[in-house]
């Protein structure tokens, strides 16, 4: 009995599953050797070359309409002994990416260096708040590279399979020899064989991914606007303005529409070249504005800005009429809710009050909210 329990110790012992050793996984199993431009549209500009970081590539390029292509050819190098699939786990509505080996079976092929095809194409218009401040979107892609579906034990020796063999054959031996001799340890001895045999013959397998990041850079193909509800922040000052002929500073925030400032005032920007151009002050007339003030009109409405000229008596900007005519449209033709002070005008209501001035200044406020643009370029929000 003793002998018996002695010897399903050992067996025990022997076929515990971390008896197999996976290969080590390491980064450098799979390398990026090289990376080229083998095919691009006309007007398809690589801004820089290609950097490979390990197993990351960055891209910067700069397309200029629907259907231009980028092709690279990737040098994948196998340091493995095993085969290795490609594949990706990206979509997107604005840029087809198409992955493939020179073979077309996507395998990575072990010990050996591989040309893998990265082919790029711009299918769709990126809208204008997927862009950054400098037109440019970000695109990332991850290349998953596994094993193969149907490969489940490791090809690189045999000793494994030596081992096994000669142990199931020592324990069929111990088996019928205790069954001949009528013990209950049979069983247990079988199953644990059968435990043994299956945890031995699989192996932990090396997955790795390669990461992709393609910089596109998509000129506007037409007026892009923003909208800021900024305050003057005294302890970074004038970088808390937004300003003409300047590009707006990081630390203001910026929305895609008026919509989303969550506010009746705020302030409207067009951009060329991520540079304001134009600064508006936009307010609204409510519902209830309509209702309690006859011949108002509800709606959206916007006063442009322009900077003055200070050395010209009497200076009227060009915008001052049009912004008048904006005031007619909201307040009503004959303006009976505004004041000609002779250089301005200030219309008022219950809850809003507008001022358009001939120096270029413009404004709006609620009473506890307000947002001007000033004659020298600068525009915020104030409570």
């Amino acid at each position: 009995m003793k002998n018996n329990r002695f010897c399903l110790l050992i067996l025990l012992f022997l076929f515990i599953p971390f008896i197999v050793k996976a290969e080590e996984c390491s980064l450098d199993n799979i390398s990026i050797e090289q990376v080229e431009i083998i095919n691009k549209s006309d007007g398809l500009v690589q801004k820089s070359n290609p950097i490979i970081d390990k197993n990351r590539l960055l891209f910067d390029i700069k397309l200029e309409k629907i259907g231009s292509i980028i092709e690279y050819k990737l040098i994948i190098k196998n340091n493995t002994d095993n085969d290795y699939k490609l594949e990706t786990n990206y979509s997107n509505e604005y840029f087809d990416y198409m992955i493939s080996t020179k073979d077309y079976s996507n395998i990575i092929k072990r010990n050996e260096t591989n040309e893998v095809l990265l082919r790029v194409s711009y299918v769709k218009n990126v809208p204008l708040d997927l862009l950054n401040d400098n037109d440019i979107y970000d695109s990332h892609i991850q290349l998953l590279v596994t094993e193969p579906n149907d490969k489940i034990t490791n090809p690189s020796t045999g000793r494994i399979s030596i081992f096994i063999l000669l142990l199931f054959v020592l324990l069929l031996f111990i088996i019928v020899l205790l069954f001949k001799r009528g013990h209950n340890y049979s069983l247990l001895v079988f199953l644990i064989t059968l435990f043994a045999f299956t945890s031995i013959s699989v192996y932990a397998m090396c997955n790795f991914s390669i990461d992709i990041d393609i910089k596109v850079e998509i000129p506007s193909t037409g007026d892009k606007y923003i909208y800021t509800i900024n305050k003057y922040d005294e302890s970074i000052g004038p970088s808390s303005y937004v300003w003409l002929d300047r590009n707006i500073s990081d630390q203001i925030i910026k929305y895609n529409s008026g919509l989303e400032t969550n506010k009746n005032i705020y302030l409207k920007h067009k951009l060329v070249d991520n540079k304001v151009v134009d600064s508006y002050v936009e307010f609204t007339v409510t519902e209830d504005m309509e209702n309690n003030n006859p011949g108002m009109k509800r709606g959206i409405y916007s006063l442009r800005g322009s900077v003055g000229n200070l050395l010209v008596d009497n200076y009227v900007n060009p915008y001052y009429n049009d912004n008048l005519d904006v005031l007619r449209l909201a307040f009503g033709n004959d303006l009976s809710y505004c004041t000609d002070e002779g250089t301005y005008y200030v219309c008022n209501i219950s809850g809003l009050n507008v001022y358009v001035d001939s120096n270029g200044c413009v404004g709006a406020n609620d009473g506890s909210w307000y947002c001007d643009f000033y004659y020298d370029g600068n525009s915020a929000c104030f409570e």
